[in-house]
């Protein structure tokens, strides 16, 4: 996967992103009640315009805690190559949503990562980032 992104763009990229999303959930045709494969092409053709380097479905590796590969999921979208977003039309952000995208990150070493929630009422953003050495839920290092 190709890194673009400059270091400052990539620690701006998850509050940036915020506001397609917004534009997405706010327009009038894109209201709650849609699948979540709708917000998630309109969301992509969105920050294609922003002239970002997105792929969907995109496959990623999936790593035991020792390195060894394991598997494999296919990631919603992936931005610049440094940013996981994860799309869902739920009528809330539940803790599973959350714990989904935290296993993403940490099994496929991203460090940056968004769940996007478009069914809900109000549009829900969750920003996460894992810590260096991309740490486990408990706090112990990713690999020992």
């Amino acid at each position: 996967m190709e890194v673009k992104a400059t270091q400052h763009e990539r620690s701006s990229l998850p509050t940036h992103r915020c506001r397609p999303g917004n534009r997405v959930r706010n327009s009038l045709f894109f209201g709650p009640g849609h699948l979540e494969r709708v917000y998630q092409n309109s969301l992509v053709h969105r920050l294609r315009k922003h002239g970002l380097t997105v792929h969907e479905q995109q496959r990623l590796t999936v790593f035991d805690c020792d390195g060894v590969v394991v598997g494999e999921f296919q990631a919603d979208i992936v931005v610049e190559g440094v940013l996981l977003v994860e799309v869902k039309a739920a009528r809330s952000i539940a803790d599973e949503h959350l714990a989904q995208l935290l296993g993403y990150l940490r099994s496929a070493r991203i460090e940056h990562g968004v769940l996007v929630n478009f069914g809900a009422g109000r549009f829900q953003i969750r920003k996460m980032a894992m810590s260096e050495g991309l740490r486990r839920q408990d706090g112990q290092p990713a690999v020992d």
